[in-house]
């Protein structure tokens, strides 16, 4: 028996899970749709962001120091819309004892924002270098609610891609460690895949072969060789892996896998 371990490459491992075309494809678009969707927004959020300093507004509020503050600008921020309306940042100085500090805050309130003007005096709050503007509490982008949006999507799109593999662990452990049998070609189907990527394309190949025991068992495998449409026909032998633990189990050995792995089958 021929039960040593053969080597299984990556290429060989990627067209079983093709042949799974509905996991794969639905797997796949779950895992990178949000992976992609949430660097995007992490880098567009991150980057509008940087247009204001962080600060904890609760820490502020309940530690920091009363000041008047100067407003020097204003400014509504039109590319960002939230719920029809624009958040706006207002930039005003203060002393904060011996220095004088320019900064800017973020909020998203229209009514209070029509209230103010250029010049006012305003009351804030400071602790350390960080200060907020009491009652107008700081608007942050709600990346955290986005992210509850795309984690479940790449939760499934994960699961998904793990149960593919596991639906293929079995042939993969064939190719590896099965042993090598001669069988009967029955008949050869082919199959088409998706458009444009192919996906689950390739050939279908009933085969008959017999156990240690005597037993003729009917096989059925896939493949993407499409050599064998020209080299062989029904009655021809070919080769399959029989699992030596269950002999119902078994694979097609394509002559591309055989090639491609340098598995040498005699």
């Amino acid at each position: 028996m021929n039960r040593e371990s053969r080597r299984v490459g990556f290429k060989t491992i990627f067209d079983l899970l093709k042949q799974k075309r509905t996991h794969l494809t639905l797997g796949v678009v779950f895992t990178l749709m949000p992976l992609g969707a949430g660097v995007i927004l992490l880098s567009v959020f991150t980057m509008i962001d940087s247009d204001v300093p962080k600060v904890d507004y609760e820490q502020v509020n309940k530690n920091g120091q009363s000041t008047p503050a100067t407003i020097t600008k204003i400014v509504e921020q039109q590319n960002v819309t939230i719920n029809d309306q624009h958040p706006s940042i207002i930039s005003y100085k203060y002393s904060n004892g011996d220095k004088d500090i320019e900064t800017q805050y973020r909020v998203l309130d229209p009514d209070k924002i029509r209230t103010l003007n250029v010049g006012d005096t305003i009351e804030v709050k400071y602790l350390s270098d960080s200060s907020i503007i009491p009652g107008l509490e700081r608007f942050e982008f709600p990346i955290g609610f986005f992210l509850r949006i795309l984690t479940p999507l790449l939760v499934i799109g994960l699961a998904l891609l793990i149960f593919l593999y596991l639906r293929v662990r079995n042939e993969i452990d064939l190719y590896r460690r099965g042993e090598v049998r001669d069988a009967e070609i029955v008949s050869m189907t082919h199959t088409r895949g998706l458009p444009i990527s192919g996906i689950g394309q390739g050939i279908t190949v009933h085969y008959r072969y017999d156990t240690t025991r005597g037993q003729s068992i009917l096989g059925e495998s896939f493949t993407n060789d499409y050599s064998l449409l020209n080299s062989k026909k029904q009655g021809d032998l070919v080769k399959i892996f029989v699992s030596g633990d269950d002999e119902s189990k078994s694979c097609l050995i394509s002559k591309l896998d055989e090639v491609r792995n340098n598995w040498k089958i005699e």
